[in-house]
């Protein structure tokens, strides 16, 4: 298995299973960009926990966490399922990243999400050349699986250089990209640079 291929699964007593919604039956998926990916910064990690469906929250708490199982039922009990999703985050960033990522990417994701608050100047940087592809920069940059899944997230209108929203998945950037804000999807931000 390819480090671009792994993904979160779950020891099950002799089997390895990937974890499933049990409100849709849908697994977590690569190829559907549904996964959580081990190989990712603890900002994408934190990003990709939080894309999870509302449904795989207690199974990715229960499974995928460490924390008891009394501390997960107080946490479905609560009236805001984000708040859920937010702990199942930070719990899975600590295993693979550490307390100190963990609690920054809550911080991060809070401000950014939450309260609508870019940092510009604390974005995580792409280096590009003028006249690359957009969709194999999102390749590259692990904000795409793939070929098929850059092209779906660029065609669907969501991927956006600055203010501009991007629908052809033959977007070519040039030097107007430099200090622009690379969005994609509602979770993921990037300052390109040449």
């Amino acid at each position: 298995m390819s480090d671009a291929s792994k993904v979160l699964i779950i020891y099950t007593g002799g089997t390895i299973g990937m974890v499933e919604d049990p409100e849709t039956g849908l697994l977590m998926s690569k190829s559907k960009g549904t996964g959580i990916f081990l190989n990712t910064t603890a900002r994408d990690m934190f990003g990709q926990s939080m894309s999870q469906g509302d449904g795989m929250i207690e199974p990715l708490l229960k499974h995928c966490t460490t924390l008891p199982l009394e501390e997960i039922q107080t946490l479905m009990k609560g009236e805001n399922p984000r708040d859920a999703k937010i702990r199942m985050a930070y719990e899975i960033v600590k295993i693979f990243h550490g307390e100190e990522k963990a609690e920054e990417e809550k911080k991060y994701f809070i401000e950014t999400f939450s309260k609508k608050h870019i940092d510009v100047q604390a974005l995580e940087v792409i280096e590009m050349q003028e006249g690359e592809l957009l969709m194999d920069i999102l390749i590259r940059e692990h904000l795409a699986e793939s070929k098929s899944d850059a092209r779906r997230k660029i065609e669907q209108g969501g991927v956006s250089v600055g203010e501009e929203k991007i629908i052809n998945p033959q977007f070519v950037l040039d030097h107007g990209a430099n200090g622009k804000v690379l969005r994609v999807g509602k979770k993921w931000f990037r300052k390109l640079k040449i």
